[in-house]
């Protein structure tokens, strides 16, 4: 009788609980993005920052909608992003939840102050309800702007945001690489250098190249072909479209399972070699009838070409990252720390003042897989 009793008990519990603290969806506000400037107030007792909230319109969302706009905008003076959000609770009639937060948009003058930099993070870092895989994304001038810019875009994106479709790269692009709030703090804390992509809003919104992060402090910008080509050398791009002239024909040239190694091939003079392979598919190819694509000759002549073009461009790269920006980019530092840890003890403290004078070599192996379909 008791094991009977003891049953029904256990039973009936599945059947009385509940969510007794749950808030619907509709009586929350729901910031998917937030842009960081500095604070437009000239008051002495201003807070630093202008913060910006963009939240969907769940109005908007139904099959019958009651309103036309998709997102709005909130904004508030403040020290820090819950200060913000404290701020504007005063002026909403639903709470603030940031669970779903999914991109913060920093002002280059943001990113500029080291100070400024480690507070963001770190409150970020230590809020246990918004999530550490949230996007970063830098702008030159204000982020606020290229919030009102990403509402007025043809291409709002009603769920998600427009930034977090972009930067989700389904198209693949290698302009520019993803940079998460936990991979930012891991970069800089063992790469000491780390990349946030750089969005602008003229004329309309994209995100090609990077604020290039030094101490987590920017310290310049990379374009989209310096973005690439740091991708290709880390081993984070997988294919990339590339044209260039051929005995005065434009050929086009599909890269694919792009293989990037790096190798300590010189401990005494610390001289890295970067060893790529890379497999291509012809696109585009007229030239002289005389000379057919069959060829063995002309196989070898374009594969040798297009790897001298990607040498030059690695290169370009290497020296504006070594001579320049001084910002090791590359994760040479933490190759060093994982596989030759003795050499990395020995150059740690002083690789600020040996990243610039590295020996770093580039070879590229070109080999054409496919030449597209025949002519009939």
């Amino acid at each position: 009788m008791k094991k009977k009793l003891l049953i029904i008990l256990a039973i009936s519990m599945i059947f009385t609980t509940g969510c007794w603290d749950m808030i619907e969806i509709e009586d929350r506000l729901l910031p998917y993005t937030v842009a960081i400037d500095l604070s437009r107030d000239g008051k002495d007792n201003a807070k630093r920052f202008f913060i910006c909230f963009s939240y969907p319109n769940i109005n908007a969302l139904t099959e019958g909608p009651s309103q036309e706009d998709y997102a709005f905008l909130i904004n508030a003076n403040a020290d820090s992003i819950f200060g913000a959000v404290d701020q504007i609770s005063s002026r909403t009639y639903n709470p603030v939840f940031l669970k779903h937060l999914k991109v913060i948009v920093l002002s280059d003058q943001v990113a500029q102050n080291e100070q400024y930099m480690r507070e963001i993070l770190d409150g970020l870092k230590r809020d246990y309800i918004i999530n550490k895989m949230i996007d970063l994304v830098i702008t030159r001038g204000s982020a606020h702007e290229l919030l009102v810019k990403k509402l007025e875009s043809s291409r709002q994106h009603t769920i998600e945001g427009l930034f977090t479709a972009l930067l989700r790269n389904k198209q693949r692009s290698n302009q520019f690489t993803p940079m998460s709030l936990k991979d930012f703090i891991y970069n800089m804390d063992h790469k000491k250098a780390a990349i946030i992509p750089l969005a602008s809003g003229d004329p309309e919104i994209e995100i090609a190249g990077g604020g290039l992060f030094k101490d987590y402090r920017l310290i310049g910008f990379i374009d989209a072909d310096e973005n690439r080509n740091i991708s290709l050398l880390n081993g984070d791009a997988n294919t990339e479209d590339i044209d260039f002239e051929y005995n005065g024909a434009n050929i086009s040239l599909s890269l694919s399972a792009i293989r990037a190694r790096k190798k300590l091939v010189d401990e005494e003079n610390l001289k890295i070699q970067y060893q790529l392979s890379v497999d291509a598919q012809v696109h585009q190819y007229v030239i002289d009838p005389d000379k057919k694509l069959q060829t063995t000759e002309v196989f070898e002549d374009i594969q040798n070409k297009i790897a001298k073009i990607m040498v030059d461009d690695f290169n370009q790269t290497i020296e504006r990252l070594q001579k320049e920006f001084n910002a090791d980019a590359l994760g040479i530092l933490e190759y060093l720390y994982k596989f030759h840890p003795k050499i990395y003890k020995e150059v740690e403290k002083d690789w600020d003042s040996i990243f610039p004078y590295i020996d770093i070599e580039v070879d590229v192996d070109v080999k054409i897989r496919r030449r597209g379909l025949s002519d009939y």
